[in-house]
Formats: structure tokens, sequence, C-alpha cells
């Protein structure tokens, strides 16, 4: 017998719990499930629309990051974007390729790198800010002004209760 992927039993699971629409004690967990499927979406259609920079959105997001502190270690930025070590090296080693991050030694402990935008990355920040911003008009579109307030004011909430029980307190 194969076993099923995990989209094909997250799917079987949304299915049984469609029976149980009233069941308040599923809510959570289908709630849960949509916030994860949400983001992967968002995701997907996000690195759609930055392809055409050539960046997906986990490079967005790092380069989004620096564009405010500019200069973290690779450390540092993997804990800021939830992403592995190995996993932010070779994202910082695509965007050096690309030519929008550079590698500098630290001043004070050779075994730190920092990581900077190169010019190129500066001058696209704009670009990419405002294709970021008509993404996120679009996909909020379908939500009233009070929708979209209370949707941001839960989503908080949930996310201030999530960062007591995250491991390290990842921001």
């Amino acid at each position: 017998m194969e076993t099923p992927r995990p989209i094909e039993l997250g799917a079987k699971i949304l299915d049984s719990q469609k029976n149980h629409d009233q069941d308040d004690d599923r809510k959570d967990f289908e709630i849960a499930f949509s916030i994860d499927d949400v983001n992967r979406l968002l995701r997907l259609a996000f690195d759609e629309r930055m392809n055409a920079l050539g960046l997906t959105k986990s490079s967005w997001r790092l380069i989004s990051t620096l564009s405010r502190e500019n200069g973290m270690s690779q450390v540092e930025l993997s804990r800021r974007l939830g992403m592995s070590r190995v996993s932010i090296g070779w994202l910082i080693d695509r965007l050096e390729k690309s030519g929008h991050v550079e590698r500098r030694a630290d001043a004070n402990d050779r075994r730190v790198w920092r990581v900077f935008l190169t010019t190129t990355a500066e001058t696209e920040i704009d670009v990419m800010s405002d294709l970021a911003h008509k993404f996120c008009k679009e996909v909020f579109s379908p939500l009233s002004d009070q929708q979209f307030e209370d949707l941001w004011k839960s989503l908080r909430a949930v996310r201030k209760q999530l960062l007591t029980m995250a491991p390290n307190g990842t921001r």
C-alpha cells in the first residue's frame, strides 16, 4: 500500500472536517491548517511576481531585512528569517552571485561574516517594494476595510502568543 503524500493527507483531513463544521473542537485545527495553506499559496504567488526581478520570496525577505538593518551576520539573518544556517548560506550565495549582497568579515571576529546590500540591491528596493505593495493590495482586495483590520488584529495577537512559545525568542 502506497503512503499518502502530506498534501493528500491534509486534503483528507479537511474533507473529514467538513462533516464537523459545527464541532468547535476542530475549528482551531482548521484555522491553523488554513493559515499554513494560505502562507504556502502566498509564497507561491509572490514568487511568481518577483520572478520578473529574478527573486524568490526568500530573496526578497533577506534583501528587505538588510534594507532595514544592513550588515547583519549570517547567524542573525538565519534567526530573523526562520531559516537554517545552511539554507541562509545558500540563499546568500545566490544573492552574492546575482550581485545583490556581499559578505564581509566582521571587524572584531574573523569567524563571523556580515552581509551587506550592494548598490544594485539598493537601487532595486523601491521597485521591489512597489511590486510587493501592489501584490498585497491584490491579495487582500476581497476584504472590507473592517475585515482587514480585524484580520490584522487577530494575526498580531496570535503572533504575540506564538512568540511566547517560540524557542530562542525568534522574532
